[in-house]
């Protein structure tokens, strides 16, 4: 076999030319990963030349992944079946990019339709105020708390954005804060409002100084060791203000995403703004939260359906 041809080499190549492009590490290491278990498939097939991939292959590859099922003995959702296609479409793009192939074998191989999905859980203005009033200010972690649910809802950054957030990542002068290497390794710039800015100001100058000395880390928000928090820390955090606040939902740092974005656009803010701030690079993602609610139409109903305005005898 002409070793020119050999997958495991394109496949080498392919992750040099991800690394050239500065892609984030993370998504080399998920896209190499899918790529590995396409190879696989085709090793089981007997099929270690590029030039022997066939159309059918790729065909019974959809079907493979289709029917592959995950830890939990469950078939994968959509979303994660079309990751598998959409490293396996971009190994061969590069392929025929790069001239080792005269044509691309997976152009036209489809992704599968994902149903498009409303947030389960989306927290009322009133009841975000409400948790976010939740921590006793006047204890050093309490404070913190209050500092990280304020940014939370404020910026609606996701959960390892907030955890690796550092002091010089937020201008409170200026009101924003800076998201470096977030989501696709994508930095971005934030709005962070004036009641979020007070607290975080006031967090670093009260509190952090105390909680950095323990440790010297150059992380924003820090545990009462001095280390950095991890996502299941904050989770925990989220959880129990929730409960202290008698909210009946289930709440985790993402909700406040959700809440943020749904609250934004109902108070007409320009969608290409709040995908900006959100940091999704499809518009298609952010379109989700202008979906109407059941509440918005009952209401829409009760204001102008005619029989509705008038009196029951």
């Amino acid at each position: 076999m002409d070793q020119n041809n050999n997958l495991d080499l394109f496949r080498n190549r392919w992750r040099q030319h991800m690394e050239i492009l500065n892609k984030a590490e993370k998504t080399i290491v998920e896209y190499l990963r899918l790529v590995d278990f396409f190879i696989a498939f085709l090793g089981k097939a007997g099929v270690t030349d590029i030039h022997g991939i066939t159309k059918e292959h790729l065909s019974q590859y959809r079907k493979e992944v289709f029917y592959l099922l995950n830890e939990k003995g469950q078939q994968n959702t959509f979303n994660t079946q079309n990751n598998y296609i959409r490293a396996m479409k971009t190994f061969f793009y590069f392929l025929h990019g790069e001239g080792y192939l005269n044509h691309n074998p997976a152009k036209g191989i489809p992704y599968a339709r994902v149903p498009q999905q409303l947030p389960k859980t989306i927290l009322t203005p009133q009841e975000a105020k409400k948790l976010i009033k939740a921590p006793d200010i006047h204890t050093p972690l309490g404070y913190r708390d209050r500092a990280m649910l304020e940014v939370l809802y404020s910026t609606g950054i996701r959960r390892n954005e907030i955890r690796n957030l550092k002091p010089q990542d937020v201008d409170c002068e200026k009101g924003f804060l800076r998201v470096v290497k977030g989501k696709g390794g994508r930095d971005r710039i934030v709005p962070l409002g004036k009641i979020a800015c007070k607290y975080v100001e006031n967090y670093i100058r009260l509190v952090r100084l105390d909680l950095a000395a323990k440790k010297n880390l150059p992380y924003l928000f820090l545990t009462f060791t001095g280390n950095q928090l991890c996502t299941s820390t904050l989770a925990y955090v989220v959880h129990q203000y929730t409960k202290k606040a008698k909210i009946n939902k289930t709440v985790t740092p993402h909700v406040f995403r959700h809440s943020m974005a749904t609250h934004l656009l109902q108070k007409k803010a320009n969608i290409r703004c709040v995908q900006e701030i959100l940091g999704h690079k499809f518009l298609d993602t952010t379109q989700k939260y202008t979906q109407i609610t059941i509440t918005d139409l009952k209401e829409a109903h009760q204001n102008y359906h005619p029989r509705e305005q008038e009196k029951m005898y």
